[in-house]
């Protein structure tokens, strides 16, 4: 679950960096805008951790080796706030009926959407194989359907022009030329494609609200973006404007955002600015070394937070890491496990922060078994310490072996405390089985 919200999170915030993006173009042209909604879109496609994964496989590729950075743990108390580590968390998982019931409620929605999207896609298909062929000029191959369908290109592969038929008896030809012309934009500019993609992204994400609302301004800014193609070909913006209110007037929208038409919802805003013909502004340097900047940040800081993060990048200063194996015990033996008779060890990647404790945790090698698995890692995460470092933090590895011939004795808890305080450790018992060890002042690190 937490990784799910942790992508959501990181998706918004780049939506919302986007968002103040397009503020500063509004005075440009529309696919700018709709370039960078795109991107935004796509971003929910591509999680953080796999560009933070190449990172790491880049640090042992190139042997980097660095003192750890309080960037990159900045990077991830604030890009994965639902987690404890970059991949893996240090804390027990839901149950599996919780597990379960999410996945089931999840996939029935995606499901239904995919449906609902598939059953119009039908009607498209139909409306494009029964319909006719037709020798009008046009850079796509063109149909004439008998459904009440808007001129839309409909397809990605091979797309194909449709038109209601008759519609030629409600425009003259000049305005049919601007809704041709209008169509062969959403054809150069793949249209189709990327409207595709993000209703991909509506699918997964359905109860996610501003995934719909991205999809609303993607419309919004393609339709734009080929208006201004259109007027910038020479067209009368009365012509085009009357083409697309005829349009809305005697036919029905496209069922489908990745079959692009000639309609849009904000009719009246969209006439207007037909009507303006304004003069859009180019894009300077500044600006365009502003979304080359941009670009790059989103795409190297998670390289670069994998980078200087891997094991072998974790190049500082060796220091003594002392377990107090006092507090090294094994894990309760969890019951399912016992039950199923599972067994097999854990082999746990550690980092050990200033004071002892540990600060990440993350599984190395699996046991094969996932209960397993996160009793060892919760365990080692809640109870284990080492005396404290020299350094500001350092990496160690911990086998922890489940066998069910070797079950763990009962926990001696007047024994563990006595162990601690004879190692100078203060022991404060909060209440029932909770206690809050203070380790002696550790030397300054360097």
């Amino acid at each position: 679950m937490s990784v799910v919200l942790d992508h959501l999170w990181q998706s918004t915030a780049v939506l919302a960096v986007i968002g103040l993006l397009t503020l500063f173009f509004r005075n440009n042209g529309a696919h700018v805008r709709h370039a960078l909604w795109t991107a935004a879109s796509l971003k929910f496609l591509v999680p953080l951790f796999l560009l933070f994964g190449w990172g790491m496989d880049m640090a042992r590729v190139l042997d980097v080796r660095s003192p750890p950075l309080a960037a990159v743990e900045t990077f991830y108390a604030v890009g994965q706030p639902f987690s404890d580590g970059p991949i893996f968390r240090a804390m027990p998982f839901p149950s599996l009926p919780a597990w379960i019931g999410f996945l089931v409620f999840w996939l029935a929605g995606i499901v239904a959407i995919l449906a609902f999207w598939f059953a119009r896609w039908l009607t498209l298909r139909a409306a494009v194989r029964t319909g006719r062929r037709s020798s009008i000029a046009a850079p796509m191959p063109v149909r004439i359907s008998s459904t009440q369908i808007e001129p839309g290109l409909v397809g990605i592969i091979s797309p194909v022009l449709l038109l209601p038929q008759g519609i030629m008896e409600h425009l003259s030809p000049a305005e049919l030329q601007t809704v041709i012309t209008h169509e062969a934009c959403h054809l150069r500019r793949y249209d189709n494609l990327w409207a595709a993609l993000h209703m991909l992204v509506q699918a997964l994400f359905w109860f996610f609200p501003p995934v719909w609302w991205l999809g609303a301004r993607l419309m919004a800014e393609r339709e734009r973006a080929c208006d201004e193609a259109v007027l910038a070909a020479g067209n009368d913006p009365q012509t085009y404007a009357e083409s697309i209110l005829k349009v809305c007037k005697f036919y029905v929208a496209s069922p489908l955002a990745c079959a692009a038409g000639v309609a849009s919802a904000d009719l009246n805003n969209r006439m207007e600015t037909i009507m303006e013909n304004r003069t859009l502004v180019c894009l300077n340097g500044m600006k365009k070394l502003l979304l080359v900047s941009v670009a790059c940040v989103l795409v190297q800081v998670p390289l670069a937070a994998g980078l200087f993060w891997s094991p072998g990048a974790q190049g500082a200063p060796a220091c003594k890491v002392e377990g107090i194996m006092a507090t090294h015990t094994l894990p309760p033996y969890p019951p399912e496990s016992a039950k199923a008779k599972e067994t097999g060890a854990v082999l746990l990647n550690l980092t050990i922060a200033h004071n002892g404790h540990v600060s990440r945790a993350q599984i190395a090698q699996s046991s094969g078994h996932s209960r397993l698995d996160r009793a060892a890692l919760t365990h080692v995460r809640q109870n284990y310490l080492w005396q404290p470092l020299s350094c500001a933090s350092a990496q160690t590895n911990v086998r922890v072996v489940f066998n069910l011939g070797t079950r763990p004795e009962p926990f001696d808890q007047a024994r563990w405390v006595k162990n601690l305080q004879n190692r100078g450790a203060k022991v404060e018992q909060l209440g029932g089985n909770k206690f809050q060890v203070t380790l002696p002042t550790p030397p300054a690190a360097h």
